[in-house]
């Protein structure tokens, strides 16, 4: 059953988060529950309005050799705020299992955005639920490596 996270408290919605992103670094990558078997990135970026930093826990598509990931906004009309966050500033950090690196996001336009939306929803159709009448083309965001991976513990 999927829960639709839009539906929770703020409160509710950070503390699950929290939780995902802990689960993600306590087992390098993995987590269970409703994302047994998923592969998870975390992606941090700054905040278009506060500059704080922000990581969100997110499905990620490994498309032709590069990590891509869709703002679906969980069927809304409002797009997630990382995805406002990357179109003021793309530099972002991504981490994949214990591998940390820097990345620009880039949002795919036409017709990349196309190709990469097929792919992704023939290697997930659940995402096909959160295609509704107010988000039928959600952003295809794809990341590229600035420099190479590095271990969390190079970051002392």
């Amino acid at each position: 059953m999927v829960i639709h996270l839009g539906a929770l408290p703020d409160s509710d919605y950070h503390q699950f988060q929290r939780r995902v992103i802990a689960a993600f670094r306590a087992n390098g990558g993995r987590v269970g529950g409703r994302f047994e078997g998923q592969t998870l990135i975390l992606l941090t970026t700054v905040g278009a309005r506060t500059g704080l930093r922000r990581t969100s826990p997110l499905q990620f598509f490994d498309i032709d050799g590069r990590p891509a990931v869709i703002a679906t906004g969980l069927g809304g009309a409002r797009k997630p705020d990382w995805y406002h966050n990357i179109r003021h500033n793309p530099r972002v950090i991504v981490e994949i299992g214990t591998d940390v690196y820097d990345a620009t996001a880039a949002i795919a336009e036409e017709p990349e955005h196309d190709r990469l939306l097929t792919r992704i929803m023939a290697l997930e159709p659940e995402f096909a639920r959160y295609r509704t009448p107010a988000n039928l083309h959600p952003p295809v965001i794809t990341l590229r490596p600035l420099v190479r991976p590095h271990r969390p513990r190079d970051l002392r």
